[in-house]
């Protein structure tokens, strides 16, 4: 017998059983957590949610807490990439401003 693709036998003083692994994304979870910490922690709580559940064998709620980890984690790797941008737009525009009006102060000279 040769198992599926992302399924482990099991065995034990219980018949063999098939468990489905699920991707708990704790990795990409703790990733996010450089970009916005706020999500990053919600996502790294929910990655921990998919594990707890997968351990006591409760496939579903290891499914959705996983998807949502996942979700979180991309949101928040989205948005802090998209702070640092408008951050990163922003100084360049207050430093070219404040040289321009150092350059207009010095024509009144």
């Amino acid at each position: 017998m040769v198992p599926a693709p992302n399924v482990s036998v099991v065995s034990g003083p219980f018949p063999s059983q098939t468990v489905q692994w699920v991707d708990d994304n704790l990795t990409i979870s703790i990733v996010s957590l450089f970009f916005c910490c706020l999500l990053g922690i919600f996502a790294v709580l929910k990655s921990s949610e998919a594990k707890d559940a997968q351990q006591r064998g409760d496939y579903n709620t290891a499914v959705t807490s996983a998807r949502k980890a996942k979700k979180l984690a991309v949101s928040a790797i989205v948005i802090g990439i998209i702070l640092a941008v408008v951050g990163f737009v922003g100084g360049v525009v207050v430093r070219l401003a404040l040289y321009a009006s150092l350059q207009n102060d010095d024509d009144y000279d």
